[in-house]
């Protein structure tokens, strides 16, 4: 009875979820062209275009809480209870994302100017769906059931070693970014119908558009590879320099995501090649990275994670160094 319980909870948060991650990201596109779309997914006015700072930190937040409400806070409880949360809430990702493979983007001009967007419901669950963050939330949640957080306790680092432990960490947060990048751009090429060169991302052949699910998963395994590299194996053993790491990666993410927003958006110069609106190399790959929504969530669980190193800290809890 558990299992089945926790499994129509666990149905009901992953489409709940995927619906307001769709919400938020067709929303932030928008700001960001310059255009606000009304909740059939229609063009409503034109306005300068913004940075969608406020929906950005909403739809990390959003996927943070639900990673923590699917896969960390059910962990007292009996393992039924979270297998049947985690898959109820993995089964209504997968199902949802292969509905948006046959969803068909508004392209009816008699109903108005031609978005992209599928209208209504439709298009937030595509646009939940194919956004990075979802997909990665549920293999996380997935892997949970496998990994633990308790890490042993060793002797604390000097300096140099703390130093040493967050230039790794910012090291492989900005590896990771750009990783990420070259993942969103791959996936913004299938969907176009595009076959792009990696170095410059220029468009080399043109193909049949398709539904970017393997470059989906690549990004969501990317990503929880990172995650455990970063916030559950911690590098070491070793306490302090597990905390210098984190932090080392949350601050390289942040300055990413930071100049991505802040970078101007790309205007394709038909004497360079052809484009599909990426700017050229590696700063491309900065731009696409650091306004992935999956870069946003893993800075938001990097945060936690310090948050609750912190408040343990504060508490003197004696399991604090061995439960980070």
């Amino acid at each position: 009875m558990k299992l089945a319980f926790s499994s129509a909870a666990g149905l009901a948060i992953g489409v709940a979820y995927v619906v307001l991650t769709g919400i938020l990201t067709i929303q932030a596109g928008g700001l960001r062209g310059g255009v606000v779309f009304d909740l059939n997914n229609d063009l409503a006015k034109f306005q300068d275009p913004r940075i969608p700072v406020v929906l950005v930190v909403l739809n990390a937040l959003l996927s943070a809480l639900v990673f923590y409400g699917v896969a960390i806070l059910p962990r007292a409880r009996p393992r039924s209870v979270r297998v049947g949360l985690v898959a109820g809430f993995v089964l209504a990702v997968a199902a949802l994302l292969a509905f948006s493979t046959s969803v068909e983007p508004n392209t009816d001009m008699e109903k108005g100017p031609v978005t992209g967007i599928a209208r209504g419901w439709e298009g937030w669950v595509q646009e939940g769906s194919y956004n990075p963050a979802v997909l990665l939330i549920a293999v996380l949640a997935l892997g949970s059931l496998a990994w633990s957080s308790r890490v042993p306790a060793f002797s604390s680092p000097g300096l140099a070693a703390l130093l040493l432990w967050g230039l790794a960490g910012a090291a492989t947060g900005v590896a990771y970014a750009l990783a990420a990048g070259v993942v969103a751009i791959q996936s913004k090429a299938a969907g176009y119908g595009v076959l792009l060169d990696l170095t410059t991302n220029w468009a080399t052949a043109f193909r049949e558009p398709r539904a970017p699910v393997p470059e989906l998963v690549a990004g969501a395994v990317l990503g929880a590879v990172t995650f455990y590299a970063v916030l559950v194996s911690r590098y070491t053993g070793i306490p302090r320099a597990s905390f210098a790491g984190v932090l080392g990666f949350l601050v390289a993410l942040l300055a990413i995501a930071v100049t991505a927003f802040a970078m101007p958006q790309v205007r394709p110069h038909e004497e360079e090649g052809p484009s599909i609106g990426v700017a050229f190399g590696w700063e491309g790959w900065l731009q696409e990275g650091g306004t992935s929504p999956a870069v946003h969530v893993l800075a938001a669980l990097a945060l936690g994670a310090l948050c609750r190193h912190a408040w343990r800290v504060s508490r003197a809890d004696p399991g604090a160094q061995d439960d980070r």
